[in-house]
């Protein structure tokens, strides 16, 4: 197998397990949202943000690997896996099917995280509003006041006042 090859299915690989951490931290950040812990997902997100390095360091790796396999096969074409798969040499078919499989996971994951992404992004975005609507009802209203209750829990607005 080409060194070359053999680097641009490691890097695949790699990219693939970022992106599988990436994928079970967006889960664990769906529960946070859900659950209101901000502290938690502060320090989750700073997790993530490593992991987002890394996979922008493992993208310039890739694309000078791939460069470089472009170059040596003389390919003359926009510098992306499938036209990469469809031009290597026939006696390559081993190293075309794991780049190929590779692809194929890589673009699962992203399809995969892009989903779980969108849902949360859909709950900050209505946390978002319910707060904010709140905050506004509250600064428009004369009669709140805090109040204990005989039950000793404590009520935020208690109108009976």
């Amino acid at each position: 197998m080409n060194e070359d090859i053999k680097k641009l299915c490691k890097i695949l690989s790699e990219e693939n397990f970022i992106f599988k951490q990436l994928l079970k931290i967006e889960t664990l950040k769906n529960e946070l949202i859900i659950k209101q812990d901000i502290e938690k997902l502060k320090e989750l997100t700073e997790v993530e943000k490593k992991y987002l390095n890394n996979i922008e360091l493992k993208e310039k790796e890739r694309d000078l690997i791939v460069d470089s396999i472009f170059e040596r096969y003389q390919i003359n074409n926009e510098k992306v896996l499938t036209v990469l798969i469809n031009n290597l040499p026939e006696d390559n078919k081993e190293e075309i099917d794991l780049i190929k499989k590779e692809r194929e996971e890589l673009l699962k994951n992203i399809k995969d995280l892009k989903k779980i992404n969108e849902i949360n992004n859909k709950l900050l975005s209505e946390s978002i509003k319910f707060f904010n609507s709140v905050i506004k009802s509250l600064d428009s209203s004369d009669n709140i006041t805090y109040h204990r209750s005989n039950t000793g829990k404590v009520h935020l607005i208690d109108q009976k006042v």
